[in-house]
């Protein structure tokens, strides 16, 4: 089968072009910004494009064979503030326009990379796919709209799609190179250097992280048509503090001594955790990995670079 991921070269993209590969054909759509092209393995197609720059026909051609659409590509959340323009830009024109080119293509499915940002709310003490959404940023509102443009795609082209909300994914090659580094990341390089990791306010926020192999198991699950019109949450179900995070990476890291404390920052007391049980029902999926594995192959990852 043939497969196209769009933000192939990114941390997700690079993963999931490397469990695809050995049985599908892999097209990899990215323009290197944030992504590193050197991860991905030497048998996906590689089109160094920008998803904000081909038409409806390019789309078409580029995508021509292509069954399965993986949309990973998006401007990320750090730009929400920054350059709300090309959040919108990217996460949204661009997105219509491929998915009018997927429909001249002939693709049959498209699996979308939703987010947790879609909800807005981070007081709840479990996010779930039938609550009311409620966005308060440019990228969790883009998110919505990428969930919304692929039942337009469905009426007016016949694309099937499945849309996951990704949860606080990590693993080996986050953002190693560029981009907007995750909490585990910053601190583990912290601590490779003899620093101190950083908590910022109280710690006692709390998220939901899970590994890149369970969401990338997900997404190629999500492939399937049995799926179609699926919304799940991908993921782990459990959601430590910061403080308990930072405290297991420590250890994980052979690291003594106290953390440096830092000003509140907007996540301060939040809770962003995934209710999963339509992931489990639906598709019989849950994470595998448990934190401290994950964690300890992240410690060894950048230990190896």
């Amino acid at each position: 089968m043939r497969v196209t991921i769009t933000g192939a070269a990114g941390f997700i993209g690079s993963h999931l072009a490397q469990s695809l590969l050995p049985d599908n054909d892999v097209v990899g759509v990215d323009n290197g910004r944030s992504g590193d092209w050197s991860r991905v393995p030497a048998g996906v197609v590689r089109h160094d494009v920008d998803i904000t720059e081909p038409g409806v026909e390019q789309w078409a051609e580029l995508l021509e064979g292509t069954e399965v659409l993986f949309h990973l590509a998006a401007e990320k959340y750090n730009s929400s503030k920054s350059s709300p323009e090309k959040v919108i830009a990217t996460n949204i024109s661009a997105m219509a326009t491929m998915l009018q080119g997927a429909g001249r293509a002939g693709v049959r499915h498209v699996v979308f990379t939703s987010s947790l940002y879609a909800y807005g709310s981070l007081e709840m003490p479990a996010m779930r796919e039938s609550q009311t959404l409620k966005p308060t940023t440019y990228y969790g509102m883009s998110k919505v709209a990428g969930e919304n443009l692929l039942r337009v795609a469905q009426k007016e082209q016949g694309i099937s799609w499945a849309a996951a909300r990704l949860f606080f994914v990590y693993g080996p090659r986050q953002y190693a190179e560029g981009g907007y580094k995750s909490v585990i990341m910053t601190n583990f390089e912290r601590m490779l250097r003899g620093a101190a990791p950083v908590i910022n306010g109280s710690g006692t926020q709390r998220l939901d992280y899970v590994h890149v192999d369970d969401v990338v198991r997900g997404l190629i699950e999500l492939a399937g048509p049995q799926y179609a019109e699926l919304t799940v949450n991908l993921g782990s179900g459990t959601a430590p503090t910061i403080g308990e995070l930072t405290q297991l990476m420590q250890s994980i890291a052979g690291h003594e001594g106290n953390p440096q404390w830092a000003p509140p920052d907007w996540t301060d007391h939040s809770v962003r955790l995934a209710d999963v049980e339509i992931a489990r029902r639906a598709m019989g999926w849950e994470a595998r990995t448990d934190l401290e594995s994950g964690l300890r192959g992240v410690w060894e990852w950048i230990n190896r670079r």
